[in-house]
This record gives C-alpha cells, sequence and structure tokens, in this order.
C-alpha cells in the first residue's frame, strides 16, 4: 500500500478548519440564518457566493473531493464513500425517465460527486442501455426499470436500487485492503439494515417483503434481524430488535429513545471509528477519516441551516447534534 504521506499531511492541515461541537452549537443559537452564515465564514466556507443553504453545502463537498483528488489522485479504493450517491443518481433518472418529467427540472434531483458520470447515467436511464454503467449498477438498474415497467412500481424500484447500494458497499468494503474502510462498510450496511428493520416492523411487513429489502451484508446476520421483526410483530414478548441488538457489539444503539437520538448515536460511533486517525502519518485511512469527518459535519449542518429557514426550535436540533471529529 502506499504512504500517502504528503497527502496526508495536507489532510492533516485542512483539519484545522472542520467545525467543533462549539462551531455546531453557535449554529444552532444563532437567531438568522446570516448570524449562521458568519460562523461558517470564520471556518472558510464560501457564504459569499452560495446565499442558498442547499448550494453551500453541496459546494463544500465538492470541495472535499477537490481536495483529495488533488492531494492523492483519484483513489478507487476512496469510492466506497461515493456509491450512495451513484445509486441515488440511478434510482432518480430512472424515475424521471419514466413520469417523463422535463429536463429543464432534473438537476435538483441529482447528488453531486458520485463515482459515475451524471451523463453516463442519465444516457444509460434514457435509452435503457445499462451496459455502459459498472456490472453491479447495471444490473441493478436493469432490475429497478423493470420494476417500473412491467409492475408499476416506484416503491419496488426503490427498494431494489437502496439494496443494491448495500450490497455494493458491503462488496467495496470486503475487496478494501483498510480495517477502517471494512468496518466502515460494516457499519453503514449494518445500521441501513436495522433501519429497514424498523419500519418493516412499525408499517407489519412480510418476511418476503423484508427479505426484498435487507441486504445479505454487513456484520449483522440479515435473517436474524428479520426474525427480530418478525417476531415484534408478533408480539413475541421475550424477543425483538432491541433483544436483537443487544446481543450484538450494537447494543448501545437500543438506548436511543427516538429517531433523532438513534442518528446522533451513529454519529457518534462512526466518529470513535475515525478520531485515531488524526495521528497517524501515512496511508489511506487519515485520508478516508476525512471525508466521513466532512460528510457528517456537512450533514449537520444541512440540518442545521434547513431548520433556521423551517423555524424548527433549539431542542429538536440539540437532540440530533452528534460528536464531531475535533
Amino acid at each position: 500500500m502506499e504512504d500517502f504521506i504528503y497527502a496526508v499531511t495536507r489532510i492533516h492541515i485542512h483539519e484545522r478548519d472542520l467545525l467543533t461541537r462549539k462551531d455546531l452549537e453557535a449554529l444552532v443559537s444563532a437567531s438568522t440564518l446570516d448570524e449562521a452564515y458568519s460562523v461558517l465564514a470564520a471556518k472558510g466556507w464560501d457564504t459569499r457566493q452560495n446565499l442558498d443553504p442547499e448550494a453551500l453545502v453541496n459546494s463544500e463537498y465538492d470541495k472535499t473531493w477537490d481536495l483529495i483528488i488533488e492531494a492523492a489522485g483519484d483513489l478507487e479504493e476512496l469510492n466506497v464513500f461515493r456509491l450512495e450517491r451513484d445509486y441515488h443518481n440511478i434510482k432518480a433518472a430512472l424515475q424521471l425517465v419514466y413520469v417523463g418529467e422535463p429536463r429543464s427540472n432534473w438537476d435538483s434531483y441529482f447528488m453531486r460527486g458520485g463515482s459515475v458520470s451524471l451523463n453516463k447515467i442519465i444516457s444509460a436511464a434514457e435509452t435503457q442501455d445499462f451496459g455502459s454503467l459498472p456490472k453491479e449498477m447495471a444490473l441493478a438498474a436493469k432490475q429497478g426499470w423493470d420494476a417500473l415497467c412491467e409492475v408499476c412500481s416506484g416503491q419496488m424500484c426503490e427498494i431494489i436500487i437502496d439494496r443494491a447500494t448495500l450490497l455494493a458497499i458491503d462488496r467495496a468494503g470486503k475487496s478494501s485492503s483498510s480495517d477502517l474502510i471494512r468496518r466502515y462498510a460494516n457499519f453503514t450496511v449494518d445500521m441501513a439494515n436495522v433501519k429497514i428493520a424498523a419500519r418493516c416492523h412499525m408499517m407489519r411487513k412480510s418476511k418476503d417483503f423484508m427479505q426484498r429489502a435487507i441486504a445479505p451484508g454487513g456484520a449483522l446476520n440479515a435473517d436474524d434481524l428479520i426474525n427480530a421483526a418478525l417476531a415484534e410483530n408478533d408480539e413475541q414478548e421475550d424477543y425483538s430488535l432491541a433483544h436483537f441488538l443487544r446481543e450484538t457489539h450494537y447494543s448501545g444503539a437500543t438506548d436511543a429513545d427516538s429517531p433523532g437520538a438513534f442518528e446522533r448515536w451513529c454519529n457518534d460511533e462512526l466518529m470513535k471509528l475515525i478520531r485515531p486517525q488524526r495521528n497517524v502519518i501515512s496511508g489511506v485511512e487519515p485520508l478516508a477519516a476525512y471525508i466521513l469527518a466532512r460528510e457528517a459535519e456537512i450533514g449537520q449542518v444541512r440540518l442545521i441551516l434547513s431548520a433556521k429557514v423551517g423555524a424548527v426550535g433549539e431542542s429538536a436540533l440539540q437532540e440530533r447534534l452528534g460528536a464531531t471529529y475535533v
């Protein structure tokens, strides 16, 4: 493995501009959007060019990858962090083509920063020729399109693509030489599957539905997770999703008593995973940690700015305000 000492040194310098917990609390406490922008401007966010909150956070995501590529090149091993955007774009393109949405309205549906060209994805969706896409993406796109056309089910299309996303992340993690990336992939797949199982439980979905939605990957056994959700539906008091998780290394998740608290727990666990990389001087792991740290803070800022626009109270934000990398 390359040591990437130069790239890691550059990244560690940029870590000084990452938001701290104090910065996030200042954002939450800001009485206006302009005050929040002042906090971000002091940390190097380009609020002068991007007054729209969504444009601002998108530009920061672009800056993150521009820095990584400039410092270390376009490393394929880091594409695991871009897969969710690729598959989201496939899903969006298929559905836009299917419903006949005018092209002039498409931009807001896509996510920037994927590893596959957006033009390639759009062209594949428009022609239903998916051969130009990576093999697993092409298969998921074909199955998603068939669900739209043969079953007329947008929900089934989403389930197929979302499951394929998790399988892709799982494959990327298992093939990586980095322990950090493998652990990230396991955690990401596991937490997504837990959320799906919880939603299926609340909606009293069948075992067949869960098997189509939950991906067989990560560290958790998918069949055991499904059985726990089904047992809870059957009101078996001696077994439940919470009981299942208590028997795993994710037992801390059972203390979360709301969706917001669960999201905060997930964020904090991720920070625990990547924080040791702040003291590492070589390897791909500090680069991966920086990407995840930036994605986490950008997500927190998006949430806070959206709340400012929607006049959401501080208490609702504080519930989800998690740990930071620095």
